[in-house]
C-alpha cells in the first residue's frame, strides 16, 4: 500500500504537464479538419 502511494506521488505530478500538449494536439487536429473542410467547400463539384 505504501509503495502504491509513493508511486502515485511520483506519477500524478507529471500528469498536469501533459494537458497543454493534449489540448494543442486536439486543437491542431481540429484546425486541420476545419481547413480541409473549407478547402473541400470552395472546390467546385465535378459534373458527372
Amino acid at each position: 500500500r505504501e509503495y502504491c502511494d509513493e508511486l502515485a506521488k511520483i506519477i500524478v505530478p507529471t500528469e498536469p504537464d501533459m494537458w497543454p500538449l493534449i489540448m494543442l494536439g486536439i486543437l491542431g487536429v481540429g484546425g486541420l479538419g476545419a481547413v480541409a473542410a473549407a478547402y473541400a467547400m470552395t472546390k467546385p463539384k465535378e459534373q458527372p
